[in-house]
C-alpha cells in the first residue's frame, strides 16, 4: 500500500526499459469500497436490502474506511507521480503520467461514495498536473476503467462473481468482460510517443459504458 514517501521508492525504480527508465510513470493505486457478499443484487435492487444501504450510503461509511480509501487513492497517487517529476524535468525530455481513474467517478456509482470520491479526485489531479508539467513536455493522462476481471475482483464479488459478470457485461455497449489486456493497448498508446499531444485527458476503457 503506497501511502507514503517511505513506501515509495522500490515501486518508482521498477520503470519498464523499452521506453527508458522514467519515460514514463504508471500509477495503479487503487483500493476498492467495502466488500459484501451480495453487492450485486444491491445494485440491481437495493431496496431489498435496507441494512447494507445504511452500512454503504453516504452517511454510513466507516471514518476509518473513508479515511484508508483517501490515503491510498488520493495520497497514493500524489506521492507516486512527485516522485517522479524532478527526474522526467532533470531528463529534458518530458515524460508521461498515467494515473487509474476508473468508471466509477463519471458515472457516480451510489453506495460507494469514498471509492467514487477519491477517483473523481484522481481525474482532478490529472488535469490540474497537467497544466503545471506540460511547459516541462510532461504529459499527464488518466484512464478510466470499468471493473476489471482480476483476483481482487472476484474476491470482492465472492459467491456472487459470476452473475456479476452477467450483469456488468449486458450494461456495456461491448458485451463482455473487461480483461487486464484490454487494457494494455491505452496504457501503451499513453505511454509512447504516438500520444506526444495528448494531455489532461481521461481516458474510458469501459466497453462503451459511458461517453465523455
Amino acid at each position: 500500500m503506497l501511502d507514503s514517501p517511505l513506501k515509495l521508492h522500490p515501486s518508482v525504480a521498477l520503470r519498464p526499459e523499452p521506453f527508458g527508465a522514467l519515460a514514463y510513470h504508471y500509477d495503479n493505486r487503487r483500493l476498492i469500497f467495502l466488500k459484501h457478499p451480495t453487492i450485486v443484487d444491491v445494485v440491481k435492487d437495493l431496496e431489498q436490502h435496507p441494512d447494507l444501504q445504511s452500512t454503504l450510503s453516504a452517511h454510513g461509511i466507516d471514518e476509518q474506511q473513508w479515511d484508508q480509501v483517501m490515503q491510498v487513492n488520493i495520497k497514493g497517487t500524489w506521492l507516486t507521480s512527485r516522485a517522479v517529476v524532478g527526474c522526467m524535468r532533470e531528463s529534458g525530455e518530458g515524460g508521461s503520467i498515467i494515473n487509474i481513474a476508473s468508471l466509477a467517478a463519471v458515472f457516480g456509482l451510489p453506495y460507494g461514495l469514498d471509492y467514487v470520491a477519491s477517483k473523481a479526485a484522481v481525474i482532478g489531479m490529472t488535469r490540474g498536473m497537467a497544466r503545471e508539467l506540460g511547459p516541462d513536455h510532461i504529459r499527464v493522462n488518466a484512464v478510466a476503467p470499468s471493473a476489471v476481471m482480476t483476483e481482487g475482483t472476484a474476491e470482492f464479488f465472492g459467491e456472487k462473481f459470476e452473475k456479476a459478470k452477467t450483469v456488468i457485461a449486458a450494461n456495456q455497449l461491448i458485451p463482455r468482460n473487461l480483461e487486464t489486456a484490454d487494457l494494455t493497448g491505452t496504457i501503451i498508446y499513453l505511454a509512447s510517443d504516438a500520444s506526444r499531444f495528448v494531455t489532461g485527458q481521461t481516458h474510458m476503457v469501459d466497453g462503451g459504458s459511458w461517453f465523455l
